[in-house]
């Protein structure tokens, strides 16, 4: 089990930008960041800008360098807090958690303005972006990623911030996983049509209701998690072949690993099912096309889950079913991602229906599906009755 017992020495706290609240989205603000670095806009030859949660200046130099200035949103500053920490701890910046993987080096931070300034994967493109465009995920990205979780989850607990030790919960994991099992018919008025339909295929089903109950009370907060492992957090560089940065650890917590691991493996299922073209837009046409895209996907994710299993070790072996729970948990994270796609729409497409049969499969015989998903045998589970 890996040990790591300090933060990292000499991350810059920069010069103040003033008392003043202001927003990195705007010119002016994001000019008074500059500056108290010692640099101009002018210096950078391209500037995207992203406002979700957060807003995120990415800003790039003719050389390919440059830096990504992040700033949470008011009544965000336990978000921020986790993050600065997650990466001023040396276990993240800048130590290379096997095969390449590594996460973005902290350069600067702000804490009244809840600013952080990272430096710039190089021409790098997250693995959400890679599966669209060329409708498959790189196996040597999958390998690192799993390799990095692997040594993530195998921290020892004494190495860990207490600051992120506070955040000992489970409550973030079943908030990721759909409820509706426990939801009665008053809940349905704010859902949508659509996700009305899926919510009341979900009550109507005993076994599926009882698994993902049983998934939600299984949960075991055992190692420090990421928080929001996903294709999109994971990002693969042009520069430095076969590695992998890991981004955005606002929720880095003390938590159960299995759902963590279930949780990417489930997101990068989604992504690669959302890819897949059928002859026909019917059910039959496109369950044909997502077997074969399941199946190429298979040795892609069976890389990440032994590079996972080789850096946690005792983790998975102490635990008893843990494979079975990552696939349980890859379904209910399937599941969920279709919920979240049909909050705004009023129809169930073939393919709705199609990964939402996927994701029951999962979690109600996960056993089963580990030999799918990872091309092995390991973990067993009683077969659905």
């Amino acid at each position: 089990m890996t040990t790591i017992v300090s933060p990292v020495p000499g991350v810059a706290t920069a010069p103040g930008i003033g008392p003043q609240q202001i927003d990195i989205g705007g010119a002016e603000g994001l000019a008074r960041v500059l500056q108290a670095r010692g640099e101009r806009l002018d210096g950078y030859a391209t500037l995207h800008v992203n406002a979700g949660r957060n807003l995120v200046v990415r800003l790039q130099r003719a050389d390919g360098s440059g830096i990504v200035v992040k700033q949470h949103r008011e009544r965000e500053d336990d978000r921020y807090r986790i993050e600065r920490m997650a990466n001023r701890c040396w276990m993240l910046s800048g130590w290379d958690m096997g095969r390449g993987a590594f996460a973005p080096r902290l350069l600067d931070e702000w804490g009244d303005q809840r600013i952080l300034v990272f430096e710039l994967v190089p021409a790098a493109r997250s693995l959400a972006d890679l599966q669209q465009a060329d409708g498959e995920l790189p196996e040597e990205a999958l390998a690192a990623a799993g390799s990095f979780t692997g040594a993530l989850h195998a921290l020892a607990r004494e190495s860990v911030p207490e600051e992120i030790l506070e955040r000992t919960s489970i409550e973030d994991d079943r908030r990721q996983m759909v409820s509706y099992w426990g939801m009665d018919t008053s809940g349905f008025a704010v859902l949508s049509p659509a996700e009305i339909r899926l919510a009341a295929a979900v009550q109507r089903d005993p076994l599926l209701r009882t698994r993902l109950a049983d998934l939600s009370d299984s949960l075991v907060p055992a190692a420090v998690v990421h928080g929001d492992l996903r294709p999109e957090n994971i990002l693969r560089s042009g520069r430095r072949p076969g590695g992998v940065a890991v981004i955005d650890w606002e929720l880095c917590r003390w938590s159960d690993p299995a759902a963590e691991v279930g949780h990417l493996v489930g997101n990068l299922l989604f992504h690669v099912l959302c890819s897949v073209r059928a002859e026909r837009r019917d059910v039959t046409a496109w369950r044909s096309a997502a077997e074969k895209a399941v199946g190429a996907a298979a040795h892609g994710l069976g890389k990440l889950w032994r590079s996972y299993t080789e850096q946690a070790g005792s983790l998975v072996s102490r635990r008893e079913g843990f494979p079975s729970l990552v696939a349980g948990h890859t379904g209910a994270a399937l599941l969920g991602r279709i919920a979240g796609m049909l909050r705004s729409v009023d129809e169930i497409s073939p393919r709705d229906l199609l990964i939402t049969g996927i994701a029951r499969d999962l979690v109600v015989n996960p056993g089963k599906a580990v030999g799918r998903l990872f091309g092995s045998p390991a973990g067993t589970v009683a077969e659905e009755r």
